[in-house]
């Protein structure tokens, strides 16, 4: 089933109560940027409006973690049950250890790959994720022109 989480990256962030009531009755749940100025050369929305989302919405959040240390963000990111929490494989952290973190917080792991990351890295981790997210353009900023190869790397994955 098709299901479109609209990203608040881009969203007034003054404004995010009356937004997400809004979009509320109309979307599955949520999409979140958090970026640490280290992994990628940016920061989205902080950890601080992260965890205040889920007094606007009991929709599923899918909190996308751009950052380099991405255990770290685990300890203080407060989402509710059935939350998706996606982090980058290129991090290179232990990543058995912090997906089995992200399952006994009560959420669903993730995992994301920037567009020149070979798919193949995904493919030991697949039985214990619940998605993978192909980043079709480089991590870090919005606007920016999709990577049309990276269409090729949906096939081995259904």
């Amino acid at each position: 089933m098709l299901q479109i989480y609209p990203s608040l990256l881009a969203a007034d962030h003054a404004n995010l109560e009356n937004l997400v009531t809004k979009l509320d009755p109309l979307v599955p749940g949520f999409h979140v940027d958090i970026m640490d100025n280290a992994f990628v050369p940016n920061t989205g929305i902080g950890l601080d409006i992260t965890n205040t989302l889920s007094k606007f919405t009991i929709k599923q959040l899918w909190v996308h973690l751009m950052v380099t240390e991405p255990e770290q963000y685990l300890d203080l990111l407060r989402v509710p049950a059935g939350s998706i929490v996606a982090f980058h494989i290129e991090a290179r952290t232990n990543t058995p250890r912090l997906i089995q973190k992200i399952v006994d917080k009560g959420w669903l792991p993730g995992m994301a790959i920037n567009p020149t990351t070979s798919i193949e890295e995904l493919f030991p981790f697949l039985e214990q994720l619940h998605q993978a997210l192909i980043m079709s353009v480089k991590p870090g900023f919005a606007g920016q022109p999709f990577v049309p190869e990276t269409l090729a790397k949906i096939g081995p994955l259904v």
